[in-house]
């Protein structure tokens, strides 16, 4: 748990045991899968039983008022998200799709997912200050055979961008975007020890805005790049964009032992299900305990 361990409510306390107990519970109550395909049905399912609807994208996500074996699932989901940085940006996607509704697009797509029917390319940064790399436009570029000639004479898309030729900007914009109505741009506020994740969300319109006004950087492969295009991290200055802030939510050592406490005092648990009872999780235990009465009618009616 390495992005909680700093938090002042461990200042005095062992995160071993932390993390102990975490294990327990997420044992009964099971971990939200990192891989995007299981998340997005996994977390579309907790946000809706827990609210009967979903987020919309430019909403704020604020899931900590949820029930602790929820916001258990989702501080253990969150820390297993972000510290795999290899994978998260990829992953992240079922974040997206989870909470806002979203359907992940098929292999080989040029989107990662549709929003109301919008297609939206989703890119995950480590920090606000860093571009993200909005696409690599090779394989698209160089089907036009004119088109690939003058980027080529210009030096690359990236130099494009940070020409004056107008013209130019929109033949290859209409391109490279042409089956995309948005982008989704993210990063955790804070590297070392996030609280929120910050999603941005920039139209077609607004992109080519930005990207028109010479807003873009290198690739990670340099000028040399000649089919990448990344965006300064300066665009968020611009405004033009919604945003979104998903708070991580956090779970306290006290809250913790609070649950593996019921689960030691409920003795009534192990006279009727015997050794079961270690087995099931204690949010279904204090409901069964509080509709024993409607449970017996309907076993004896079996």
């Amino acid at each position: 748990m390495k992005y909680l361990e700093s938090f002042k409510l461990f200042e005095s306390r062992n995160s071993g045991e932390y993390n102990n107990y975490m294990g327990r519970l997420l044992h009964l109550y099971g971990s939200i899968p990192v891989p995007k395909e299981k998340s997005s049905v996994v977390i579309n399912k907790i946000i809706y039983n827990s609210t009967g609807k979903l987020f919309e994208l430019g909403e704020n996500v604020d899931i900590s008022f949820y029930k602790l074996h929820d916001r258990i699932r989702f501080s253990d989901y969150f820390d297993s998200l972000l510290e795999d940085k290899d994978v998260r940006g990829h992953n992240f996607e079922g974040l997206v799709a989870g909470l806002f509704g979203g359907v992940l697009s098929t292999r080989g797509a040029k989107w990662d997912l549709t929003i109301n029917g919008l297609k939206y390319s989703v890119k995950f940064v480590d920090h606000k200050s860093k571009a993200p790399e909005i696409g690599r436009y090779k394989a698209l570029i160089q089907s036009n055979r004119e088109l690939d000639y003058k980027v080529m004479e210009a030096k690359g898309i990236t130099r494009v961008f940070k020409s004056t030729d107008t013209s130019l900007k929109s033949e290859v914009w209409n391109l490279v975007s042409r089956d995309i109505d948005g982008w989704i741009l993210a990063y955790p506020d804070n590297i070392e020890n996030p609280t929120n994740i910050v999603i941005n969300k920039i139209d077609k319109s607004q992109m080519f805005e930005v990207l028109n006004s010479g807003l873009v950087v290198s690739p990670k492969g340099g000028y040399s790049d000649y089919y990448s295009l990344a965006l300064s991290s300066k665009y968020v200055t611009r405004g033009v964009f919604t945003k979104s802030v998903v708070k991580i939510p956090r779970v306290s050592l006290e809250e913790l032992e609070s649950e593996i406490q019921y689960l030691k005092n409920e003795l009534w648990a192990g006279d009727v299900f015997g050794e079961m009872a270690n087995k099931i999780r204690p949010d279904v235990l204090r409901w069964v305990k509080t509709h024993k009465e409607h449970i017996i009618k309907k076993l004896s009616e079996m």
